[in-house]
């Protein structure tokens, strides 16, 4: 036989050999020696894993890892709600004309130095009573109102004048330094048994059973 491959041409050897080795990989024979192979190898996988001791300390490492991560998360959420708490709140608007930002803090008109109220407390007199005079609101509206007299001052003591908004319907800021609360009036409205009979730039009319008084 071997005598008989060294006779014939190289080239006729060489693809018999070809198609030999073309055969072998189709063959069933050759796939079910694969399968085998593969079965084994799987099985002895299998048997490794399931020698293995459970790892106690790596799970350990892994709640660990995931409770730092939670625990950053955490800290950080909060510190930007106490940032955003923090915060000074932003007091412009849009206007309702051209749409340009409004300051509301540049439309209130704040109260004057102090000194400037303790010498019109000085130069007031209480006690003195005069004819009705006429008071014009925001809205237009002449009102004939009494003069200040002791009874109104006695009721008012209390309210403060804190500021203005000026608008076409002003606002007007007054508290009550004994209860300790604001109110943000308008023109009409009362604080108590007083009302706000009319809203100018500077000061703020108040009337109490036919008689008024001003704040400033």
């Amino acid at each position: 036989m071997i005598e008989e491959q060294k006779g014939k041409n190289p080239a006729a050897v060489q693809a018999h050999a070809l198609k030999r080795r073309g055969m072998s990989l189709v063959s069933p024979g050759a796939w079910l020696g694969r399968f085998s192979f593969s079965k084994d190898w799987f099985r002895r996988k299998i048997e490794n894993f399931q020698g293995q001791p459970f790892d106690i300390k790596s799970v350990n490492r892994t709640l660990l890892l995931c409770a730092c991560v939670f625990t950053l998360y955490f800290l950080t959420s909060t510190t930007t709600a106490l940032i955003q708490l923090n915060r000074p709140p932003d007091l412009e608007v849009p206007a309702s004309g051209n749409g340009a930002s409004v300051n509301l803090m540049e439309r209130v008109f704040l109260k004057k130095a102090v000194s400037y109220y303790l010498e019109k407390i000085g130069e007031r007199d209480i006690f003195q009573m005069g004819a009705a005079q006429k008071v014009t609101g925001a809205d237009g509206i002449q009102t004939q109102m009494k003069v200040t007299s002791a009874r109104i001052l006695d009721v008012a003591e209390n309210l403060k004048l804190v500021g203005i908004s000026w608008s076409s319907d002003p606002d007007a800021i007054i508290e009550d330094t004994k209860e300790t609360k604001t109110f943000f009036v308008k023109t009409g409205q009362k604080i108590g048994d007083v009302k706000v009979q009319a809203i100018f730039k500077d000061k703020v009319i108040l009337s109490y059973q036919g008689e008024e008084t001003e704040l400033k």
